[in-house]
């Protein structure tokens, strides 16, 4: 593998080590998200009363279907739009803030780049992996926010408040932040990699890599 390589993979085993507290962290919802189901469901005991089943297997089942079209939206839903180029908005919503302390985020990143060396990325300097994998990324929290959105309403409609609240409120770090650095880190590298471009000899196929994924990631 040679130096080179065995120091990168040394950096991923850290940056894999150091992304664990903030996976863990979606277990604050997900977890909870999955319990309440099966509590509602009666499939696991309970200390307060639980609806009847078949009242709530339709919005079970209907909080599943909220998930799955996510994953058919276009690829010109992913494509950054003016105002998030600018990314104002973003950072006025604490966006930067939160990118600091995801998986693979800020943090991680300068720990990793302070024991092995400044010229660490996630992605190495393939740029065009990051598209595919922000878009599904993307996709991956929509469906999620929209199953945890119904379960959070139902939650409440049935008066479990707490249940709701502690539902709706972790899915906002779950989810729908996630969903918001997604669009901002893709827009974010697109104008860099617009840029990179413009300074250097036309490399066939990279712009139109680009283009076909929905822009940067």
């Amino acid at each position: 593998m040679g130096k080179a390589g065995d120091q990168l993979e040394a950096a991923r085993r850290l940056a894999g080590r150091l992304n664990f507290l903030p996976i863990a962290a979606f277990g604050l919802w997900s977890i909870p998200a999955k319990a309440f189901w099966l509590i509602a469901l009666g499939l696991v005991p309970w200390f307060h009363p639980v609806p009847a089943f078949d009242s709530v297997l339709p919005w079970f089942i209907g909080a599943l279907l909220t998930g799955p079209p996510a994953f058919l939206l276009p690829r010109s839903f992913h494509e950054p739009k003016a105002w998030e180029y600018r990314g104002t908005f973003y950072r006025a919503v604490g966006v930067e803030l939160f990118r600091a302390i995801v998986a693979n985020g800020d943090l991680v990143n300068r720990f990793v780049r302070a024991r092995h060396g400044s010229g660490y990325s996630v992605y190495g300097a393939d740029i065009e992996r990051l598209i595919p994998k922000s878009i599904f990324n993307e996709r991956r929290h929509i469906a999620y926010l929209c199953w945890g959105m119904v379960s959070a309403y139902y939650a409440w409609s049935i008066g479990w408040g707490g249940w709701a609240v502690w539902l709706a409120v972790t899915n906002i770090g779950a989810n729908l932040y996630p969903t918001m650095l997604q669009r901002y880190s893709r827009a974010r590298v697109m104008r860099l990699a617009t840029a990179a471009q413009r300074r250097r000899p036309r490399r066939p196929g990279f712009s139109g890599t680009l283009a076909s994924e929905g822009t940067a990631g």
